[in-house]
């Protein structure tokens, strides 16, 4: 019996653990002057460390950050392509943060992105930064399109 729980701590610690979602969540947040609305949603990574956070509020609009978690460029500004459902590939300006690893990427023209993002399904991204060897990462998202009209009223394209 021993033997066989032994076994069995030794085969779930080897089990990979399943990627988490998060579809589209609302929150209040009331300050003295005015009641932000916030909308946010996540995706890890099909494969790897890498999670895709989505952001969105009255105050500041939509934002769309990556966490790496791994080398996959070099402090400073470069460039990532997107690739949303079956759209064509999107080539972005982006800023990355980081030392050894790549703690966060940072788009910066989301416009072009947000209303496909907003109820994308899979969306795929390509590190291609100069001096790192190129990486990629893909994202699969839970039921985003069930609170796309919500995002876009908070988060008017644009803004």
């Amino acid at each position: 019996m021993k033997r066989e729980a032994l076994l069995l701590a030794a085969c779930l610690n080897a089990t990979p653990a399943a990627a988490e979602r998060q579809s589209w969540v609302t929150t209040h947040q009331s300050t003295r002057f005015e009641d932000i609305v916030q909308m946010s949603a996540f995706a890890d990574a099909d494969e790897g460390p890498d999670r895709m956070s989505l952001y969105c509020d009255t105050s500041n609009g939509f934002r769309l950050l990556i966490f790496p978690h791994r080398l996959v460029m070099t402090e400073g500004v470069t460039k990532i392509v997107l690739k949303i459902d079956d759209a064509a590939p999107l080539t972005m300006d982006a800023n990355a943060f980081g030392d050894e690893d790549t703690d966060v990427v940072v788009p910066l023209n989301t416009d072009l992105v947000e209303r496909a993002i907003g109820k994308a399904t899979h969306v795929s991204v390509h590190y291609a930064a100069t001096g790192v060897a190129a990486a990629d990462a893909s994202f699969t998202f839970d039921n985003l399109a069930a609170g796309e009209k919500a995002m876009l009223k908070v988060c008017p394209i644009g803004r």
